[in-house]
């Protein structure tokens, strides 16, 4: 039984660059699935408070626009997209292994008002990196879906992904799934970040190589460490913001 009585975590997410915030609260009930654990990573708490540095074409979101808005992927407990979602005023949706989709429904919930108030709407969804072509989404029951996406025809203006790289395998699962569901448009974008850990830099480098050897290119890229003092992991993170090569 999953405990949602777990403290809930409030991080402020700046949404200009006048200091405007809104709060996001996030729960950590006690999920786990393939020796991972729901939490939040250190390259979520970095990347919503980078966002408002990234400039998005206006018209990225604009009302109408056949597909996915935002799309996370490896979404831990939601962090980062939910703060997507509040800063950019737009419909995300956040995905991660089965198992942690109750997990992002929670936050979700914990979060309606103040993502109401933004004219933001957010949902949850499980993806198989290894078989990327559907998405599930889920609502009331994690066991019934409400409807399927499917990545030929729904397509993401803008994908995240934060802390996503544990593995060898990683690079190439995670590029399967951008390249599946990135629209190919000149304004869509990919943002990554990742905590720059001794034992996983060829894991990074192999995930910029593939993801230029299938067309995408860095467009910003920046770097940011975690000052809290409490933190025991990696403290420097990289992000990146990555968009199709012209004619590619």
């Amino acid at each position: 039984m999953e405990d949602w009585k777990r403290p809930i975590n409030d991080y402020d997410v700046i949404l200009d660059t006048h200091g405007h915030k809104v709060s996001i609260n996030i729960n950590v009930p006690k999920l786990a699935a393939e020796n991972l654990h729901f939490q939040t990573w250190g390259s979520a708490r970095v990347l919503a408070g980078q966002l408002h540095t990234i400039p998005l074409d206006k018209d990225t979101f604009r009302d109408g626009k056949v597909g996915v808005n935002i799309l996370e992927l490896g979404a831990g407990t939601g962090l980062a997209g939910l703060a997507a979602a509040a800063l950019w005023q737009t419909e995300t949706i956040l995905t991660d292994l089965a198992p942690f989709v109750p997990g992002l429904a929670r936050n979700i919930e914990v979060n309606q008002q103040a993502l109401s108030e933004r004219g933001a709407k957010v949902l949850s969804g499980a993806l198989d990196w290894n078989a990327p072509a559907e998405l599930p989404l889920f609502s009331d029951d994690p066991a019934k879906p409400d409807r399927i996406l499917s990545s030929d025809t729904d397509k993401a203006s803008v994908i995240i992904a934060a802390d996503t790289l544990y593995s060898e395998e990683h690079p190439r699962m995670l590029a399967s799934a951008i390249f599946a569901w990135l629209k190919r448009s000149p304004e869509a974008r990919v943002i990554v970040c990742y905590p720059l850990r001794v034992a996983y830099l060829d894991i990074i480098r192999d995930l910029w190589q593939v993801l230029e050897e299938g067309g995408l290119e860095a467009l910003i890229e920046g770097k940011e460490e975690i000052k809290d003092e409490v933190w025991d992991d990696e403290r420097l993170h990289e992000w990146c913001v990555f968009r199709w090569k012209e004619g590619s």
